[in-house]
């Protein structure tokens, strides 16, 4: 009878007895007191069950007592004693519908019960809790996050990494992110020690995955900064990733260390980083890290106040379709980017950014990215003056922050909100919103605040006379602050507020402000027309007012007009309208001058890609759509495909929202309808409606697409002459899109008639050899696919052979076929150097290096940049060599010999060797760590003896060769010639073959006789493949060569020669044969 079973009856006998109150009731009581005697009841269980109650306490939630069965010292009536106990207090109750299985309960003291216990001693009991979990628990992701926090109860072991790292990934995925931070430090806490012992065998993994787990803790800073505590780690991480050659990891470290720098305000140190890191990958062909590089790029750029930069960055690394890189940093960056449009003039655009990361954060349920998504769409439209919608957006912001305690994000929309409050006269709210500025160092104020809600509420109150105490160091604050602290914009935000709240008034007062605000118009210009500029003048026009002075006001409004009238009107004070223009005020239409724009931009653009996406650019600047996409018909999936966009994703496009638009510009196409569509629908958004134009893309009098434009927060107020211009813009732009299906389609043929030329080679065996390698075998066809698949990536490949297999044929076939087919192919051969002379090969030297160094000479690394390296023969590199050409693999950096210059050469390298590099590896005759570099695509080159039936291929290929090489006609081989050369096992493999033939042609014409191996037998040599066999048709063949030769080892018609040996090489299988020349000439055997 099981265990389970036994505590069931156990269970019901124990229920009754506590419904009859009999027995137990004494410890039911509430209270301290009723806790005290519980507790005291303790002393009541012998050693022995004591231990059992510590087993089960190890298991923070539930357990099994089925899973303690024989074990030793767990008898089943000690079980059955301590389970009774628990059920009597009401500690712990039956868990789910297994047998045996409970759970605690909250009235278990379980802190109070361990208390005693010795901490070694529970760390054991958490260890067999950890084991007892991955026997009898399914690991699911949440029992891998169980088994990782008692992996942290009971001691990190280093078999717990990989898991603790899972169940952190976990954690994050599911944005439970203080909980995936406390397993990432802990985890970097015990990896960190174990740096400084691990064995060299575990040091690559260990290192490996300290890398990526800094790079997961500090990629959750955006939210939970923590500079102190990540930057040594990061420090650590970045040597490390050094030391490997790591460029790519280098690279994102540099990027977390920018963003950890940026979200703790310090956007000097930021911006080094993010230098740094856009140094490293523009070498790297990492396309993520690369959109990653261009937004630091374009926050570097913020940071300086160059604002248009900043932009295009962004543009660049979000693509055709609109879609930011991945990561809660890149979302905020995004952000940071929306007011940026918003300054220059395209507050549409930013409004329809911010939307659109609020629309990922809420698909996966990230609330810190919402709350920041929503507050950055309040100060949109702060600054547009449209402040019923801002509040509403503050407020949905401020909430979410202070329920996830997000203090950036808290800060943010109360001091909007208090703005609003002030501008609307209610102070004592705004007061107290204000407040809130404390939450974070005074120190950090100038780098936090970039927005005018943090100092201009300020200012607005204490005008106002409303004073208390933490609004004078603000005050003081403002008026301190210095054209060098910060980047054009802030400082001309904080200094117009400086000027504008002077509170002198006389004609001279008023015209020292405006000379101050011309002067600040000329130092903001730098960054361009801006929301700001718009201010600062209409500052300049308020106070020439009331100088009486109206042709300068008329000048400075007009300026701010034409910046605001196309993108909001509301900003522009109403006091000042009166010095525009009537026709100014009118509704005249911006859009004549686009079409010409937009011709001559068509026009100038001569590549393909940025096309697209420059006319949806264009087309959101020009009519103030927050998001503009084009959609063509895919005829394949019988459907639309969005081919650019702004602000649109395309996971959004099957929203269901998105249905009426889509079936309209399906219906649009279908029919040929060209006529545009303006039409509103209701949205269960903050705002209520979306207003949408469908512009058909006509050609021909074929519809070919469909230009979507779409806005929320403001209608498009089309009239008739708009539509018309949009009309006229629209074949301008259905050109473009047919210029661009047709690259495409091209594109597309160019790609399917590749794919037909690589499975026919595939296919067909007798496909033309690849660069003069010949040959049929399946060996050798598998062969041609591993160069196809290697030769156009950037992989290092190591080509393993025997000698005169032609090893340095397939490296040469792997260069033409890449794209570094038209530069240098170098080879260096390491055995035919010396330890003295191979780094001078290799690294070059200055002049003066060495005795004899009497000119500066470029090493093969150098002559190789941009091409091909091949080290052949690399196992015979010396040792001291193989560390230094480690360090130029990973760094592709390196000094001449006697040079104190750096170099830098992008170079392919391949490597060929006759033997087994791991074996030499393992005698310490090769660096591991240079092996691992090499081996990532390794070739295999099968001797001449395994591929027999490519014999026939290779004499007819070498005899034709030199007979046109020597002016002989090619008489064709005899078949008993060509008998010979398939029962002989070629220990010089292809290179002797070709050798012996180059001979026999030379001295015999074009009829091919070969006497040096008319005396083999073909039976025994072809029937007996036993390795003493090879040996002795070795040995008898070397002897033959030596007698035809008689006996000349090296130099023209040598037996090294005609076997395609190197004399060493001959000299050593000589001596291991137990050939000797003398004996040869001498006795002829």
């Amino acid at each position: 009878m099981p265990i389970s079973r036994h505590l069931t009856i156990c269970r019901q006998i124990l229920t009754s007895l506590c419904a009859a109150d009999i027995g137990g009731a004494g410890f039911l009581q509430k209270g301290d007191r009723g806790m005290e005697r519980s507790l005291q009841s303790l002393a009541r269980l012998t050693e022995d069950e004591k231990a059992i109650l510590y087993r089960f306490l190890a298991f923070t939630d539930a357990f099994s007592v089925d899973w303690f069965a024989g074990r030793e010292g767990m008898l089943p009536s000690r079980l059955l004693s301590v389970v009774t106990f628990l059920v009597q207090r009401h500690w712990i109750r039956k868990h789910g519908s297994a047998e045996g299985h409970y759970e605690w309960t909250a009235n278990a003291p379980r802190q109070e019960i361990l208390k005693p216990v010795p901490a070694e001693q529970m760390s054991q009991y958490y260890r067999e809790a950890v084991d007892t979990y991955e026997k009898h628990r399914p690991h699911g992701d949440e029992d891998v996050v169980k088994i990782a926090n008692l992996c942290l109860l009971a001691g990190i072991d280093e078999k717990d990494i990989d898991l603790i790292y899972q169940a952190a990934c976990i954690e994050e995925r599911d944005h439970r992110i203080s909980s995936a931070i406390g397993l990432y430090d802990r985890l970097l806490d015990f990896i960190e020690k174990l740096l400084d012992h691990v064995p060299e065998e575990r040091a690559g993994n260990v290192r490996a995955m300290f890398i990526r787990t800094v790079e997961r803790r500090a990629s959750l800073s955006p939210f939970y900064p923590n500079l102190k505590k990540l930057y040594p780690s990061l420090c650590r991480a970045l040597d490390i990733a050094h030391n490997l050659g790591d460029k790519n990891s280098q690279a994102s470290i540099h990027l977390l260390m920018g963003q950890n720098y940026w979200m703790s305000f310090q956007y000097s140190e930021a911006e080094k980083h993010f230098d740094k890191a856009w140094q490293l990958i523009r070498k790297t062909k990492n396309n993520n890290l690369f959109r990653m590089g261009l937004q630091s790029q374009g926050l570097s750029f913020w940071i300086r106040g160059n604002f248009s930069k900043a932009i295009r960055y962004y543009e660049r690394s979000i693509g055709m379709i609109d879609s930011p890189a991945a990561g809660d940093f890149s979302m905020l960056a995004s952000l940071q980017l929306a007011l940026c449009y918003t300054q220059v003039g395209m507050p549409q655009r930013g409004l329809g950014l911010s939307e659109s990361v609020y629309r990922h954060a809420e698909k996966t349920n990230n609330d810190p990215l919402a709350a920041f998504a929503l507050s950055t769409t309040g100060l949109i439209l702060l600054e547009m003056k449209e402040y019923k919608n801002s509040h509403v957006y503050f407020s949905m912001a401020l909430d979410i922050s202070k329920k996830e305690a997000i203090p950036m994000a808290e800060i943010i929309s109360a001091l909007g909100l208090a703005n609003i409050e002030c501008i609307q006269g209610n102070d004592d709210t705004a007061a107290q919103l204000f407040k809130i500025i404390y939450k974070i160092r005074k120190s950090s104020w100038y780098h936090t605040f970039n927005i005018t809600p943090a100092f201009e509420t300020g200012l607005m109150l204490y005008q106002k006379g409303i004073h208390f105490a933490e609004l004078a160091p603000v005050i003081e604050y403002v008026g301190k602050i210095t054209k060098e602290q910060v980047n054009p914009l802030l400082y001309g935000i904080i200094r117009r507020l400086q000027i504008q709240f002077q509170t002198q008034s006389d004609p001279a007062a008023l015209k020292e402000k405006i000379a101050n605000l011309i002067e600040l118009e000329n130092h903001v210009r730098q960054v361009g027309e801006t929301f700001e500029l718009a201010k600062i003048r209409i500052e300049i026009a308020r106070l020439s007012l009331r100088l009486n002075q109206w042709p300068e006001a008329e000048k400075y409004g007009r300026k701010a007009w034409s910046f605001l009238k196309p993108i909001a009107r509301s900003a522009y004070p109403s006091d000042l309208m009166r010095v525009i223009p009537d026709e100014d005020l009118s509704g005249e239409n911006h859009l004549f001058d686009a079409v010409i724009e937009m011709g001559e931009a068509l026009s100038s653009q001569k590549a393909v890609a940025p096309l697209l996406t420059g006319i949806v650019t264009f087309i959101s600047r020009l009519t103030g759509a927050e998001r503009v996409a084009l959609f063509v018909p895919d005829h394949d999936a019988q459907d639309l495909r969005m081919v650019a966009s702004r602000n649109l994703a395309q996971d959004q496009i099957s929203d269901p929202q998105f249905k009426v638009p889509m079936d309209m510009m399906r219906s649009k196409i279908a029919n040929g309808d060209g006529k545009i569509v303006h039409f509103k629908t209701d949205h269960e958004s903050r705002i209520g409606f979306h207003d949408v134009i469908i512009t058909p893309l006509q050609l021909d009098r074929k519809i070919v697409g469909a230009l979507y434009q779409e806005s929320r927060f403001f209608s498009f107020n089309m009239g008739a002459d708009d539509l018309r211009l949009l009309s006229a813009m629209a074949p301008q732009i259905a050109v473009a899109m047919d210029r661009t299906q047709a690259h495409r389609e091209i594109a597309r043929l160019h790609e399917e008639l590749n794919q037909r030329t690589r499975s026919y080679n595939e296919e067909k065996p007798d496909a033309a050899p690849l660069h003069g390698i010949v040959g049929r075998h399946p060996a050798m066809l598998k062969l041609y696919q591993g160069i196809r698949k290697v030769a156009p990536t950037q992989l290092t490949v190591t080509i393993y052979g025997e000698t005169g297999v032609g090893k340095e044929l397939v490296a040469r076939a792997i260069h033409q076929e890449s794209a570094r087919s038209k530069e240098p192919f170098v080879r260096v051969n390491c055995a035919a150097l010396s330890e003295s002379l191979i780094d001078s090969e290799l690294f070059g030297h200055d002049k003066g290096a060495f005795t004899g160094a009497i000119k500066t000479k470029a090493g093969r690394f150098e002559l190789a940049h941009k091409g091909t390296l091949f080290l052949d023969e690399i196992s015979e590199m010396p040792l001291q060599t193989q560390s230094k050409l480690l360090r130029v693999i990973q760094e592709k950096e390196f000094q001449r010999v006697g040079g104190t210059e750096t170099l830098y050469s992008d170079f392919r390298l391949i490597a060929a060797t006759n033997k087994d590099l791991k074996q030499e590896m393992n005698r310490g005759n090769f660096r591991s760590d240079l092996f691992y570099r090499l081996n990532v695509a390794p070739l295999t080159l099968l001797p001449l003896r395994e591929r027999n039936s490519d014999i026939p291929l290779l004499v007819t290929h070498f005899a034709k060769l030199y007979c046109q090489k020597y002016n002989r006609i090619f008489e064709g081989i005899p078949e008993h010639e060509m008998e010979k050369f398939m029962n002989y096992t070629w220990p010089g493999n292809v290179r002797e073959l070709s050798n012996m033939i180059e001979q026999s042609i030379l001295l015999n014409g074009p009829r091919i006789t070969f006497p040096e191996i008319e005396n083999i037998d073909p039976a025994a040599d072809a029937g007996d493949t036993t390795h003493q066999r090879l040996e002795d048709v070795e040995r008898a063949h070397i002897i033959g060569i030596l007698k035809c030769t008689n006996g000349k080892i090296s130099g023209k018609n040598s037996a090294s020669s005609l076997l395609g040996l190197k004399r060493s090489t001959l000299i050593h299988r000589m001596k291991k044969l137990g050939i000797s020349i003398d004996k040869v000439l001498k006795t002829g055997s």
